[in-house]
């Protein structure tokens, strides 16, 4: 076997590396199948990792996440795992709720794992390296505490807790959790119907069309004609609760309120802007991506974090949030894509009967049926020691029960076309990665089953747009504004196909703009968005699209003054223009990368140096 000396001096040659470009940390580690891994570090503290098969690579990544994002780790594995008010007092903030709140709606421990079984082994091996980069870190850090450990951490430890090793189904969690806090919407039926039984049906359809022709679409709607879908009348002799109601809205105010005092990520927008040829003035094609997902602040973690990744079988780069492996949004050497939320309804409440005024027995296909009943202890940490708080929750054939009314004999469960199938989002990232042009990355989005728009271009000139997710064809003829019964008779048929979903490329205007709006004129509503052209969504896009429209030609200069434009920035901003072989690609992710604290008790420069490029509306180099 080669010693690591011969072994590190051929990958360096292989890797080729331009070592002025890079500043700040060079770390080198054997992987555990003691292949090497070199994380660099550029001037801006993004790290660039090289390895010489894909398990080292993301063992790399997760090294060096958890180098800078420590903390953050933790914070993000126990809001999705429900654990939070385990370290509650810590933060001096009670978590309770949001604890009952995420093992309510998500999976169990044992479901996960049998998730994690259920991937593919390529998949196993994604997240099992990340989680061993993660350890390898915990390890540096207790075999060196001077060089490894941040204060905070430390402080942490002063309180008993310890931070646990890192396991494949923590960032699982991570991804069903986030992905559906940017890929969920719908499940508004009970406000709609309640609005419906007190405004009457006029007002009701003015306030909530099923399809706004006027509201702006990202595919031009020249050709365009409005699939119908009839309004339903069937609206239940179910009055419903006014205090259920408010306790639902002030439950999920008091949950966005927790989520912005952890820094979770909980907004849903983003705009993308794609163009080429006639319109930029030249042969090529430009990208713009602003993910929202929450504003940063000069001196908290950022909610992402940017990361190049480089071995023989794939090269990728761009942002991810702190717990994934891989990249979210970014670019290959030969194409770039970005994300904003599609927003189009994929979740639906069922109005489950039950036998009394209890958790018995709901009606379901002509009998009674049992409850799904989960147990679950929530730790909550105090002064004098841990509390152990008992919590029972319940599903139904449609999923997990929402609210009740058990005096009138209902339950609310909401059912989703995703069920278990979050992660269809990162396999489908796995292939783009590897994809070589257009029809591979097509194929890659049929794996996604939340609801996002998606954005490509790359050397070859083409730009595309998709509306990407999985969603029920509504053949079930329910109104998708109203409950679904829950008895049997509404269950739904069946699922619109890939090809069938909004999509388009290269149009004649030569250019494609979004800011979470509606993708084309015959796509309808849902219940949750009012997509409309005067008010609520779709203004700001005018607004993008205006700009865009107005320049000639829309250059690249053009393309990063468009955040500026409209005076709202990403939480990271990627701008790319390819022309022939030659690509430039610039980005920020205020306030920086590193919150790593050197041997000398020194907070990395890197907290905060790109806070006044992106208070000055200006972008970095990308290496």
């Amino acid at each position: 076997m080669k010693s690591l000396f011969v072994k590190l001096i051929i990958f360096l040659s292989i890797a080729s590396f331009n070592l002025s470009l890079f500043a700040y940390e060079l770390i080198i580690l054997t992987a555990p199948d003691n292949s090497i891994v070199i994380i660099e570090r550029d001037n801006y503290g993004v790290p660039h990792i090289r390895a010489e098969n894909e398990p080292s690579l993301f063992f790399g990544e997760g090294f060096a996440v958890a180098q800078d994002r420590i903390l953050q780790l933790e914070v993000y594995r126990r809001t999705c795992l429900g654990t939070m008010s385990e370290i509650g007092l810590f933060l001096g903030g009670d978590y309770t709720y949001q604890d009952r709140n995420t093992l309510q709606y998500y999976y169990t421990d044992s479901e996960r794992t049998a998730t994690y079984n259920n991937l593919s082994p390529e998949a196993k091996s994604f997240f099992q390296s990340y989680s061993e980069g993660i350890n390898r870190f915990l390890d540096s850090m207790g075999a060196n505490p001077l060089k490894y450990k941040d204060k905070t951490i430390a402080q942490f430890e002063t309180i008993g807790m310890h931070i646990e090793r890192w396991k494949p189904e923590h960032s699982i969690a991570i991804a069903q959790y986030l992905i559906r806090q940017f890929g969920q919407f719908g499940g508004n039926e009970l406000n709609n119907l309640e609005e419906l039984q007190n405004f009457g049906e006029e007002l009701f359809n003015s306030i909530n069309p099923i399809n706004d022709t006027l509201a702006f679409t990202t595919i031009p709607s020249i050709s365009s004609s409005v699939k119908k879908i009839t309004a339903g009348r069937d609206f239940y002799n179910i009055k419903i609760n006014k205090k259920m109601m408010d306790d639902l809205n002030e439950q999920n105010e008091k949950l966005d309120k927790l989520k912005d005092e952890l820094g979770i990520p909980k907004t849903f927008g983003s705009f993308a802007v794609i163009a080429r040829n006639e319109k930029i003035g030249e042969n090529g094609s430009l990208l713009l991506g602003c993910p929202q997902m929450g504003a940063p602040g000069p001196d908290e973690y950022s909610i992402v974090w940017e990361v190049e990744l480089y071995c023989p079988t794939l090269h990728v780069g761009g942002m991810i949030t702190p717990g994934l492996p891989g990249v979210i949004i970014g670019r290959t050497e030969d194409f770039a894509w970005t994300f904003t939320s599609g927003l189009s309804d994929n979740t639906d409440i069922y109005i489950d009967s039950t036998k009394d005024d209890s958790y018995s027995q709901y009606w379901y296909n002509g009998s009674w049926n049992d409850f799904t009943v989960i147990y679950d202890t929530i730790k909550v940490l105090k002064m004098t020691g841990y509390d152990y708080v008992p919590f029972t929750h319940y599903r139904t054939v449609h999923g997990p029960v929402r609210s009740e009314q058990l005096n009138d004999h209902y339950v609310y469960s909401e059912k989703m076309t995703f069920w278990n199938e979050e992660l269809g989002m990162l396999s489908m990232l796995l292939k783009i990665y590897k994809s070589k042009n257009l029809q591979e990355f097509e194929d890659a989005l049929k794996l996604n089953t939340m609801s996002f728009n998606i954005f490509y271009t790359g050397k070859c000139n083409n730009i595309k747009f998709w509306h990407t997710g999985k969603y029920q064809d509504r053949s079930d003829s329910v109104d998708p504004r109203l409950p679904h019964k829950g008895d049997g008779t509404q269950e739904w048929k069946g699922f619109i196909k890939f090809e069938d979903l909004p999509q388009d490329a290269n149009t004649s205007q030569n250019y494609y703009v979004n800011w979470n709006n509606k993708p084309v004129k015959w796509w309808n509503n849902g219940d949750n968005v009012p997509w409309t052209k005067t008010g609520g969504l779709g203004t700001g896009v005018i607004a993008i699209d205006n700009y865009v429209k107005s320049a000639t030609p829309f250059t690249f200069d053009s393309l990063k003054m468009v955040p500026k434009a409209i005076n709202n920035h990403g939480t990271y901003q990627q701008a790319i223009k390819f022309s022939g072989l030659d690509v430039i690609s610039e980005n920020i992710l205020p306030p920086g990368e590193s919150f790593f604290t050197d041997i000398n008790s020194n907070p990395s420069l890197h907290n905060t140096d790109q806070w006044n490029i992106f208070n000055n509306w200006q972008f970095k180099r990308m290496i």
